[in-house]
């Protein structure tokens, strides 16, 4: 159907339709531009909900405020995070690549924080990264801690088992959904049962935004980006301390399955053993330095060490 304004002249209904949306929502966008400006993390995160995409720009100028570490401020997100959210939800492929990025290489602390962070962006997206932690495993069978948060004895679940729960709650149409069962013991099964209707569903789940367009984590892009960031939070364990050695284990993919070098405030260190996404060492008893992880191809991962 097509109306027509003058002689020779028709316009679309569809074209007009959305037209006329786009000039219905401007102002309510209009409406978040202040408070985006001012670095309320709210205003951001709804420009997200809304799709605003008038609202990039404003956006952009935020995602190299200063970050400040999570147990100094009060709020879920804070406004660099807020303002990365957004844009990965409103198909910035930069923004998208860094989630993607703290999703698969990012420490424990940082890993667990990305799976509350692709559940806000959802789509396609989300999906795709999620399902690589459906699959029975032992890597995917490691106990997460809180967003954010160094190791402790409270966890929010396995990899698998976070995986799961963020794709229950994104409340897809004909998606599996939880029993009556403990959710802990339920996860076998239930992690079949998406990847069952995933694979199923793949025609139409592709279509659902944000996509995966360009999503990709590059080993490489994903090193030099988590090292860049600031305030990261700690990410090794220290178990055993006999007063004269503390047996201290790092956590985060890319260590390589090759073997390379430990090394501590300028010396070696005995490796104790050695995957490619944990590393145990063993360091001085309470010494405070730089702890470097040499991968095989003589790329190093840093991580300071605080004495107790």
């Amino acid at each position: 159907m097509v109306f027509n304004f003058a002689a020779g002249t028709t316009i679309p209904v569809a074209f007009l339709l959305s037209t006329l949306a786009c000039m219905a929502q401007k102002p309510q966008n209009d409406e978040l531009a202040k408070p985006i400006n001012m670095g309320v993390p709210e205003a951001m995160l709804e420009a997200g909900n809304r799709g605003a995409i008038d609202l990039v720009p404003l956006l952009r100028e935020h995602v190299t405020d200063p970050r400040q570490p999570r147990y100094s401020w009060t709020g879920r997100w804070d406004t660099p995070e807020a303002s990365q959210l957004a844009l990965a939800k409103l198909g910035q492929k930069m923004q998208q690549q860094q989630i993607a990025c703290e999703l698969a290489y990012g420490n424990l602390a940082e890993q667990s924080l990305a799976f509350e962070k692709i559940g806000y962006v959802g789509g396609w997206f989300a999906i795709t990264h999620l399902a690589a932690f459906l699959a029975d495993s032992q890597y995917n069978s490691r106990f997460l801690p809180e967003p954010g948060m160094p190791p402790t004895d409270d966890t929010v679940g396995t990899r698998q088992q976070v995986a799961i729960r963020t794709l229950d709650a994104m409340f897809l149409l004909g998606a599996p959904r939880p029993g009556t069962e403990d959710p802990f013991l339920a996860v076998p099964r239930r992690s079949k049962e998406w990847l069952r209707y995933i694979d199923i569903h793949r025609g139409e789940l592709t279509k659902l935004l944000p996509a995966d367009e360009s999503a990709a984590d590059s080993e490489d892009y994903c090193e030099n980006y988590l090292a860049s960031l600031k305030n990261r939070p700690d990410s090794y364990d220290i178990g055993e301390d006999d007063g004269t050695v503390s047996v201290v284990t790092i956590e985060q993919r890319g260590f390589g399955d090759s073997q390379g070098n430990a090394i501590f405030n300028g010396r070696n260190v005995p490796i104790r053993s050695w995957t490619d996404s944990s590393v145990t060492v063993e360091l001085p008893s309470h010494a405070t330095g730089k702890l470097e992880i040499v991968k095989a191809n003589s790329k190093a991962i840093a991580i300071v060490i605080h004495a107790d």
